[in-house]
């Protein structure tokens, strides 16, 4: 093949070369522009040593087929493909950032948190594949492609997506794959399905965790032999400030039987989330500001009656709903001076209280490891803990806190959201007409990616008081239900969102407001006694309507259920 720098210039199928972007064991990639239309594309060219060898060209081809096929917003799209003076290329879009890989080589071990943010996304984009009965049998740091600043995620390289009647082997008798990340079953040569990925997902889990493949040896038939022989290795052996339970979730993911995986890359993240939130629960830190609140919470108490009020004892241990494996929410923020009177809502006050200070552990542990310097876990005293709670309520004006019926529900929304984003939340003083409770929302310091520049949640009493709600936008817009699209392609629409297969969630319609981006959804209890009827608002300045989708699609279900 001629070096990069005599192909840079020349124009192949309408596509001009303009620099080089990498270079693989099949294919070489350039950032070109498409002289027609004035677009810039990411330029995959297969080598013109493999031009000839039917199984490359069929495979090549067979990328832009495979990934073609799939809409999703996380799976690059494909633009164009085809052969031009003997060279087939395929043409997609450019992606301004850094793949996975090569931020773990800059960065290092990258933290729960942000781990967990961009492997749900690639895992939609797997799970959105085997769907289809396809998987990617190569996925590795290197096929995941993080849009920066957004953190938006693009999973690529389908060149070597097979059927799941497939085996792993080619017709040379080799699997295809990478070593790294290669289940048993593609080493063997045996048949391979969604689980297949499940396993490869699970070593860049470990990866993204610990700064390194899952097993590190000389030579591919060491590594080989490992996936085959060896039990998975516990990342808390190189980053001891992870929780324990992480190890279970990475050996269940990298089973040597594929029966005895995780049923899908979505099921392999939410184990993860929660062995997060189990370790969370259990530190000695939350004992800490579990007894810090209650001694604070009995000192406010003591005043008013002899009698000291009754917490129940397990008050402070976070339960996360239905195992969605999101930080358990804390309480709105109060004020702290103490009442004159004894109104009736002070008992819930007081057992908010010490949830609050248990949630606060929560996000300052998925923040603490954001930081990649971190490996062991630290402590906190129960003195900063209280000064911590201190800073949080004070974020709102006293005058929120009533001792109306109204009041209460409306701090009740704070049960409704994950701790990551109540921590930039407010209650709203002026509800929706029927609502019996909302809260406004900026973005979270606590939250990676793009976030909304504002969002809103409403509490209803009933579900027809919501969707009169809901309607309301929808009637506003000229939005006919089940019309037109919301997904990282197009914007415009209404349509049913589901939690999964025969699982209706609620509603949901996008449109664009001026100069800002806007998604409108449901999430309805149908009889669900965690769930609450509500209705939430998000919009971000600007276009960027995949960004705003790709948020919605991370928090749309885990925002609506109660955390007890």
């Amino acid at each position: 093949m001629s070096s990069s720098g005599t192909r840079i210039g020349t124009t192949i199928g309408g596509y001009r070369l303009e620099s080089l972007l990498g270079r693989g064991g099949m294919s070489v990639v350039y950032l070109a522009e498409h002289v027609r239309l004035g677009r810039m594309v990411a330029l995959k060219l297969l080598s013109r040593a493999l031009n000839d060898e039917p199984s490359f060209r069929e495979r090549f081809e067979r990328e832009s087929r495979r990934a073609a096929e799939i809409d999703h917003p996380n799976i690059i799209p494909i633009y164009d493909a085809g052969e031009a003076d003997g060279q087939l290329y395929i043409a997609m879009r450019h992606v301004q950032g850094r793949d996975l890989r090569t931020i773990i080589q800059q960065e290092g071990p990258l933290g729960v948190a942000r781990t967990l943010f961009l492997l749900e996304q690639a895992a939609s984009a797997l799970d959105a594949a085997h769907e289809r009965d396809l998987v990617h049998r190569d996925v590795k740091p290197a096929n995941i492609l993080v849009e920066e600043p957004s953190d938006r995620v693009y999973v690529t390289d389908f060149g070597v997506v097979k059927h799941t009647t497939s085996t792993g082997l080619t017709r040379t008798g080799l699997f295809i794959g990478t070593v790294d990340y290669a289940s048993p079953e593609q080493i063997e040569g045996a048949s391979v399905d969604g689980r297949t990925d499940v396993y490869a997902l699970g070593c860049v889990l470990y990866e993204c965790l610990a700064g390194r493949p899952p097993f590190s040896r000389e030579g591919e038939v060491a590594i080989m032999h490992a996936h085959l022989a060896e039990p998975p290795p516990a990342v808390t052996a190189v980053n001891p400030g992870l929780p324990r339970a992480l190890d279970r979730v990475i050996a269940t993911a990298m089973a040597k039987e594929k029966e005895d995986r995780f049923g899908s890359c979505e099921e392999l993240i939410d184990a993860a989330r929660s062995a997060t939130l189990r370790r969370t629960a259990s530190a000695p830190a939350l004992t800490a500001a579990a007894a810090a609140a209650t001694a604070a919470a009995t000192a406010a108490a003591a005043p008013i009656e002899a009698t000291s009020v009754p917490v129940v004892a397990d008050a402070a241990a976070p339960t996360s709903a239905e195992g969605s494996g999101d930080p358990p929410p804390p309480d709105p923020p109060r004020d702290r001076r103490a009442p004159r009177g004894r109104p009736s809502w002070l008992p819930v006050a007081i057992s908010a209280l010490i949830a609050a200070a248990a949630s606060a552990v929560v996000v300052a542990f998925l923040l603490r490891d954001d930081d990649p310097g971190t490996a062991a876990p630290t402590t906190t005293s129960a003195s900063e803990t209280t000064t911590a709670q201190t800073e949080t309520t004070s974020t709102v004006d006293s005058s929120t806190i009533t001792t109306t019926a109204t009041s209460v529900a409306r701090e009740g929304v704070a049960a409704l959201v994950p701790g990551t984003l109540w921590s930039a939340c407010e209650a709203d003083t002026s509800t929706r007409a029927g609502a019996e409770g909302a809260a406004v929302c900026g973005p979270s310091d606590s939250v990676g990616g793009l976030q909304p520049d504002r969002w809103e949640i409403t509490v209803y009493p009933n579900a027809a008081s919501m969707r009169d709600g809901y309607d309301s936008f929808r009637k506003a817009q000229k939005l006919k239900r089940e019309s037109g699209n919301c997904n990282g392609v197009t914007w415009g629409g209404e349509d049913a969102w589901l939690h999964g297969p025969d699982k209706p969630g609620g509603r949901r319609l996008c449109y664009f407001d001026g100069g800002d981006t806007v998604i409108v959804w449901t999430h309805e209890k149908r009889g669900q006694p965690d769930h609450k009827d509500v209705l939430l608002v998000a919009r971000v300045s600007g276009s960027d309507h995949p960004g705003l989708f790709n948020w919605w699609r991370f928090w749309h279900h885990r925002i609506g259920k109660e955390s007890a």
